[in-house]
């Protein structure tokens, strides 16, 4: 496999004359320090376990068709004979390439995310166990070995463990896959695409480990099979073409500006547009545009500053220029030239708020698209779109820049000019080149009529949004204090409790208390010191959720204080300070969604 140099050598070599003998962990090998060699076979150390028979496996196959499946980790059976996919998981999966006229072993390399056997104490014996991301990350230098040999054409990724592996240990990709919520996607937001990755020039598939099915999910075997299908379509085809670039033109002269916007205005061919703005709460009368873009037909996308000032502090256009280009623009807003943009519903109430126009024939949303197509959570974000469709992410040094808290700007305008005209015609080209590949899915799937249900909902919604909601502040603020004072008297009630002082006799210590008990100290308290009868047992000892809690509360006034102080804590941390928070001269703008929940129902933050 060219690993030369990978392993270490022979541990129990003895050290030559002269020479100190290197100090050993408890399992007898050398210890790591992380920090300075990086992450290796030596600081995992599976491969030392003794049971083992085939440590270190060896990738499996002679890859005729350059298909690379990657799988978890070896099981039991694998181990024991030293090929993968050999136990109850190999006879339900390998008959899935017999139906597509794939042959395992002749057309496949197969590899797992790490090559030796996890094992955890069961009830029997050892048992398999899930690999750790330690694992996974010291075992990865394995597989940057493998894809440089093999150099695979399609990759087919099997359950989380694959997934970590191949993006998580790699900054580009992990960033192409971020979910909206930090963190990673994971295997149900990917299962059933195919990615273009351009380090390997390679196409990149998803699915549940067959592991899953076999655990007593039999049932969901046909979306395995599904995902399988899409797998075996990519067999054969030419690697992916990388060549689609972004041509974004930034136009920094108002008479350019003005032929740009009149050109457009006397066209019958839709446009996609964006802006970048100071800050998406327009209700707080603090917005500022900062700049616009818009991209047509062959996907080349211009860009031009509106409220913005140059680098060296001084503005782009001055008071006339920009009462001109503002009303080219709202006069090309109210035209009945189609338009397209990512997320409706912000450039429809922006629109609104900026320029004091409501856009006429809105055509399209992708966002909106995207989840009819694939409902799957975190995943409709403009940058994982472009990064599933194409391989090719954008944005990381520009992000930081258009994050603000509610009454704030943003610092949009602090960020390099031509990083930010490139993210912003980026945003537009890619909607546009979007509009173009979903909607030829949609109109092919039958799907227009469920797509232009979310698309009148989200214009529906821009409108309700605009309108906010009337809260009674002086209540609110009322209750604040009231709860706040409440809750006080409540802790102090707690902590001099008996049981509580009996605990600190124990334990020499009070228990850990932050708006509530810690759970280990409450197990403590309920069970050690008040000699409560168990109800439920959890991994972590005897159950003190709310049911739990509630019950016990009958006979304790104690939890009863407890339970009275968390659901005080909620409606004053979870709601009202929400409301005081987002609160406008007493009103409050919710943002109401279409394309986040899996169900299809709206949903609201803000």
């Amino acid at each position: 496999m060219g690993l030369e140099g990978f392993f270490y050598k022979e541990l129990d070599a003895k050290p030559k004359e002269g020479q100190k003998k290197k100090q050993r962990g408890s399992l007898g090998r050398k210890r790591s320090n992380t920090s300075k060699k990086g992450f290796d076979c030596m600081v995992c150390g599976l491969y030392e376990k003794g049971f083992l028979k085939h440590p270190k496996m060896e990738p499996y196959g002679k890859f005729k068709k350059k298909l690379l499946i990657m799988g978890e980790a070896p099981g039991e059976t694998e181990d024991i004979k030293g090929e993968p996919f050999k136990g109850p998981v190999g006879q339900m999966f390998r008959p899935k390439f017999r139906k597509h006229k794939i042959d395992f072993e002749r057309d496949c390399v197969v590899i797992n995310a790490i090559d030796c056997r996890p094992t955890k104490k069961g009830k029997d014996g050892l048992v398999n166990r899930e690999p750790t991301n330690l694992e996974i990350k010291c075992c990865h230098p394995r597989k940057l070995e493998v894809f440089k040999k093999y150099d695979p054409r399609v990759i087919l990724l099997l359950g989380n463990s694959a997934i970590e592996s191949f993006y998580g240990n790699n900054p580009y990709r992990r960033a192409g896959i971020a979910s909206t919520k930090g963190g990673m996607l994971g295997v149900s937001a990917l299962r059933g695409r195919v990615i273009p990755d351009k380090e390997l020039n390679a196409w990149v598939c998803h699915s549940y480990h067959p592991s899953y099915i076999v655990r007593g999910n039999e049932d969901q075997e046909h979306i395995f099979d599904l995902d399988f299908d899409v797998f075996a379509s990519m067999v054969g085809k030419p690697r992916p073409n990388f060549t689609d670039i972004d041509d974004v033109v930034v136009l920094t002269k108002f008479e350019y500006v003005m032929d740009l916007l009149d050109d457009i205005w006397t066209e019958d061919d839709l446009f996609a547009f964006d802006y970048e703005t100071s800050s998406f709460r327009y209700h707080e009368g603090i917005h500022q545009c900062y700049m616009i873009s818009l991209s047509r037909t062959n996907g080349k996308a211009f860009v031009f500053p509106y409220e913005m000032n140059k680098p060296d502090g001084t503005p782009w256009w001055n008071p006339y220029q920009l009462k001109r280009i503002a009303g080219r623009w709202r006069r090309l807003l109210k035209c009945a030239v189609p338009k397209v943009a990512y997320n409706i519903k912000h450039e429809e109430k922006a629109s609104k708020a900026l320029f004091g126009a409501s856009v006429n024939n809105w055509v399209f949303d992708p966002m909106l698209s995207a989840h009819v197509l694939n409902s799957s959570m975190g995943t409709k974000g403009l940058k994982v779109q472009t990064y599933f469709k194409w391989g090719f992410h954008y944005g990381d040094d520009v992000n930081p820049y258009l994050k603000c808290a509610p009454h704030q700007k943003n610092r949009f305008e602090e960020c390099d000019f031509d990083k930010a005209s490139l993210y912003c015609g980026t945003d537009s080209s890619r909607t546009r080149k979007l509009y173009t590949l979903q909607n030829r899915i949609i109109k092919a799937e039958n799907l227009t009529q469920a797509y232009q249900l979310l698309h009148d909902g989200t214009l529906a919604f821009a409108r309700m949004e605009g309108e906010g909601i009337r809260i009674d502040i002086e209540k609110a603020e009322r209750w604040k204090k009231e709860w706040e004072e409440e809750l006080g008297n409540l802790k102090e009630r707690i902590m001099n409790h008996r049981a509580v002082q009996k605990f600190a006799e124990i334990k020499g210590r009070l228990p850990n208390y932050k708006k509530k008990f810690s759970p280990k100290d409450l197990q403590v308290i309920l069970f050690d010191v008040m000699k409560f009868a168990p109800l439920r047992e959890t991994k972590t000892g005897y159950s003190v959720d709310e049911s739990s809690l509630t019950e016990y509360a009958r006979k304790s006034e104690l939890v009863q204080w407890e339970l009275r102080s968390r659901k005080l804590e909620k409606m004053r941390n979870t709601y009202l300070a929400q409301f005081l928070r987002f609160h406008v001269n007493g009103f409050i703008y919710p943002t109401f969604n279409l394309h986040i929940a899996r169900s299809y129902r709206s949903s609201s933050n803000e």
